[in-house]
């Protein structure tokens, strides 16, 4: 996507899934694919929006995922709270019939979806301790909530938007 290429026009369909919030040239990118589109083509973007875990009133939850944020933005540009633009960025690149939706789940500790989200975390836990980003104890505070079934809280909300060219 930021260096391979296709002819102008090539697809009628394009789904982004997961990717865009990641790179640092998201625009640049964004504009890639939208070339690749042949007219009347679709293309579907979706991504986490962080504000949902912004306003978390469980403090241990809200730190470890948002300085988790923090470390992917500062190890790869990944922006968490990009996607939130979705529509006016496809706007920007000359899309029109545009949608967009927003759905937001609950977390339950000891459930897939917070394994989901305690792992991921887990695999920067080096690099989040070492750098200053959360003690241990933080860490071990935000896994136990985790795993813990009277733990409910809202997960990052999924943000997706559609255009057609």
């Amino acid at each position: 996507m930021t260096r391979d290429t296709f002819p102008a026009r090539s697809f009628d369909l394009i789904h982004a899934r997961f990717v865009l919030n990641h790179l640092p040239e998201r625009e640049e990118a964004l504009g890639r694919i939208v070339h690749w589109l042949r007219p009347g083509g679709v293309l579907v973007v979706e991504s986490f929006s962080w504000f949902p875990v912004d306003s978390s009133p469980h403090a241990a939850y809200r730190k470890a995922m948002l300085r988790w944020s923090d470390l992917a933005r500062d190890a790869i540009g990944t922006d968490s709270r990009w996607a939130r633009n979705y529509p006016f960025a496809l706007v920007r690149h000359g899309l029109g019939d545009l949608g967009a939706q927003t759905v937001a789940q609950h977390v339950r500790g000891g459930t897939a979806l917070a394994d989901f989200w305690r792992m991921t975390v887990n695999m920067s836990k080096g690099s989040l301790l070492e750098q200053g980003y959360l003690s241990a104890g933080e860490y071990d505070a935000f896994a136990a909530l985790l795993r813990d079934p009277d733990f409910w809280d809202l997960a990052s909300a999924v943000t997706q938007a559609w255009g057609r060219r």
